[in-house]
């Protein structure tokens, strides 16, 4: 019994000592597999990480070339960074933003606010001149031509050549001019004016190109009638918070550039992309309740438009006693109106979407019809001229131009500034 006992508790121990062996076993095995997994994350991470270094580096090298090539930018250089700024903003981009104005339609925001009783808006560009005392107040409309007549240039060009034509102090110029403008958002920003209390002494409106170009591409391109605003149903669209949202997120990035390529042309796109916000051009779904209009009947309505809102705007400056000049304003793409300089024929004749309008219908507009005994025709004002005067593609003046406008307006006109002046006597 005793052996029994003794085999048994052998038997006990070997199966014991099995046991440990085989669990000390397949613990180092487990152990050694352990090992080799930490090995594997650990050069799967080395090797993640080794990827997307690389792959930083790629995409950064990537943009920097695209913005090399296609975008003319070195990021790293300030100058270069400069210029691109300069092309992509302020030739593509929003110099004031527009809005849709529930009484005269399209609406630019000005910079300075004009407070009455009523509201208080930004209404117009620019003042110049004393705001107090009195003086003759000239109020200028038309479209963003006629802007330039005071935003262009020291001081504002047409207040300082009234300055130096009678002397300083006399004249305050209002400018009220919108960039896109067009009869009759002229007439009706007037009568706006004076609802909420502003009355001038002389209103001078300049016009002619915008009324012709624009009915016959933006307009009738999208079937919005001719009378109504430049591109009214897209200015509808695009005047939601989001639209603008965006593109006040995305141009602020676009000015700060970024350390990196990536960020630099991710600020690119987006920018891009906002803008393109602004310039959908679709047909509104709207336009099938009016009929579809020929395109000699819309070159018809043009030009009727702007002369009876020439006359509408006369007639009522009349019963208050303001003086009302209508300026039609010169365009290089009237043929013979002006011998292109060097510089212009680079870029002043390259944009026929419009320019092929002026060429063939600017010449419709004219003095017959109009019931104010102050327009002027300055169509060939810089006939003989050969300096630059035009610097774009579209109607703009540079600083002579304006001068050269400026100064043949109040010369033309100088019976009608001299009777405002004695009358402030």
């Amino acid at each position: 019994m005793s052996q029994t006992k003794r085999l048994t508790s052998a038997r006990r121990t070997a199966n014991l000592s099995s046991g440990n062996a085989k669990f000390f076993g397949e613990g180092a095995a487990s152990d050694r597999t352990r090992v080799e997994r930490m090995k594997n994350l650990l050069f799967g991470f080395i090797a993640s990480v080794m990827f997307l270094a690389l792959a930083f580096v790629i995409v950064n090298i990537g943009s920097f070339a695209f913005l090399k090539s296609r975008r003319n930018l070195d990021m790293f250089d300030p100058a270069s960074f400069s210029a691109y700024l300069e092309n992509k903003i302020s030739k593509k981009g929003f110099a004031k933003p527009t809005i849709v104005h529930p009484f005269f339609g399209k609406m630019q925001l000005g910079d300075v606010l004009f407070s009455s009783e009523l509201s208080q808006e930004p209404l117009f560009n620019r003042i110049d001149g004393p705001t107090s005392g009195d003086t003759v107040k000239v109020l200028i409309l038309g479209g963003s031509v006629s802007m330039g007549l005071s935003t262009d240039g020291s001081g504002g060009i047409f207040a300082r050549k009234l300055n130096e034509v009678f002397g300083p102090g006399k004249f305050t110029v209002y400018n009220a001019g919108i960039g896109g403008g067009k009869q009759p958002t002229q007439y009706f920003k007037a009568v706006y004016l004076d609802l909420l209390g502003f009355h001038p002494d002389i209103v001078i409106n300049v016009d002619g190109y915008n009324e012709v170009a624009l009915p016959l591409t933006e307009n009738y391109a999208l079937k919005n009638p001719a009378i109504f605003p430049r591109y009214f149903s897209a200015h509808i669209e695009t005047s939601t918070n989001s639209t603008h949202g965006c593109m006040e997120e995305a141009e602020p990035r676009l000015k700060a550039g970024g350390r990196l390529p990536v960020q630099a042309l991710y600020a690119d796109l987006r920018y891009d992309y906002c803008k393109s916000l602004f310039e959908r051009l679709e047909t509104p779904w709207w336009a099938k309740m009016f009929p579809d209009e020929k395109l000699d009947e819309v070159v018809r309505q043009a030009h009727s438009i702007w002369r009876e809102s020439s006359n509408k705007l006369f007639a009522f400056l009349a019963q208050q006693d303001i003086d009302y000049i209508h300026v039609l304003q010169p365009n290089q793409y009237l043929d013979g109106s002006k011998p292109l300089s060097d510089e212009e024929r680079s870029y002043a004749l390259s944009n026929e979407i419009y320019g092929k309008w002026i060429r063939k219908y600017y010449n419709i507009l004219s003095q017959d019809g109009l019931k104010t005994p102050h327009f002027y025709d300055q169509r060939l004002l810089f006939q003989t001229t050969r300096d630059t005067v035009y610097r774009d593609s579209c109607c703009h003046f540079t600083e002579r131009g304006n001068e050269i406008v400026s100064s043949d307006i109040i010369q033309r006109f100088k019976d009608v500034f001299e009777k405002r002046l004695s009358a402030k006597k």
